[in-house]
């Protein structure tokens, strides 16, 4: 988990870091019920940081679920003992969302067809994020989303 530093404080401990509150990070099972699980941790860390509109909070969530949905189907193998990290962090008008799995394979849009039920999610997060890409040797997909309101892209 990365961690602030902050400046020592008199009478308080140099070895003492406080925790970092514009951002959360969690590891989770690699399981489908552990996706509504991100969300709520999401919509919860987002709550509690100050100027985020309602709909930039709903359009993260969304960006979370895809990533996380991606990670559990492609990063490993569902409902196995690796974990899903999941790390969310608000700095300068912008929210860095970063799903870590198991997986080296770069995540990448795909062709879904007219009847396809599944393949849209990187589209999704395409046209809601300012910008999205993979780091850590592919293991990590990211998505960077604006705290400014945008025009709807759906």
């Amino acid at each position: 988990m990365a961690h602030e530093h902050f400046p020592p404080t008199p009478g308080r401990p140099q070895a003492h870091v406080e925790p970092p509150w514009n951002s959360v990070e969690v590891f989770l099972p690699s399981a489908p019920p552990y996706v509504g699980t991100s969300r709520r941790i999401a919509a919860g860390a987002m709550e509690r940081w100050d100027g985020i509109p309602p709909e930039v909070a709903a359009d993260t969530v969304l960006i979370v679920s895809e990533l996380m949905t991606n990670a559990i189907q492609h990063g490993g193998g569902a409902d196995t003992p690796r974990a899903v990290g999941l790390r969310i962090e608000h700095s300068d008008g912008h929210l860095l969302v970063e799903v870590t799995d198991s997986s080296s394979k770069p995540a990448r849009l795909k062709s879904a067809g007219e009847q396809a039920t599944d393949g849209r999610g990187l589209h999704l997060v395409e046209k809601l994020a300012i910008a999205w890409g993979t780091t850590n040797t592919n293991h990590t997909t990211w998505a960077r989303v604006s705290t400014e309101p945008q025009e709807p892209a759906c």
